[in-house]
């Protein structure tokens, strides 16, 4: 195990104060955090639809997408709505740097959600740095760093964003 290794598995151990975990239901969610890694326009559409729905229901969505680039093309530089960072926001071990990603972490998010089948080491940082009050994703190499696991079959993010909704809608239910 190199020395990058070695630092990125201290890394991923949470610091600071210990978040305060909940599980909110769907009807009482006010704030979700959105995280995957933009590496196709497909994922991409998914995600916005997931972001939309989730709107429609009165919750503040905020979304934040690891590009595995060094810098953005133009493409990427036109999408509104979208946050995005990329490898040059990465420090030498992998860990995000920018302050927009800082800001993302420090948001205290009803729920985070992973919501692809990345196993980007940004993303798994993310997720155990963040002080959202659950993290959800789908059963992957990053599970250990999730509160709330949903096994997907074919991998597929429909199936995956389908049944964490069912799911944030049936428990804890008042």
């Amino acid at each position: 195990m190199g020395l990058k290794n070695i630092l990125r598995k201290k890394a991923l151990k949470p610091t600071g104060d210990k978040r305060s975990k909940a599980f909110i239901n769907l009807e009482d969610l006010k704030s979700v955090g959105i995280l995957f890694e933009r590496d196709n326009d497909a994922t991409a559409a998914n995600m916005a639809k997931l972001a939309k729905f989730l709107h429609e229901q009165g919750i503040q969505i905020d979304v934040l997408a690891f590009v595995n680039m060094k810098k953005a093309t133009e493409e990427l530089q036109s999408k509104k709505g979208l946050n995005l960072f990329y490898k040059k926001d990465l420090n030498w071990i992998g860990k995000p740097k920018s302050e927009e990603v800082v800001n993302f972490i420090k948001q205290k998010f009803d729920l985070l959600i992973k919501s692809d089948f990345s196993n980007a080491f940004p993303l798994a940082y993310i997720c155990t740095q963040s002080n959202a009050s659950m993290v959800a994703g789908p059963k992957d190499e990053l599970s250990p760093y999730y509160d709330f696991i949903l096994e997907s079959k074919a991998q597929d993010q429909n199936e995956f964003h389908q049944g964490l909704i069912h799911y944030l809608s049936v428990i804890n239910k008042k």
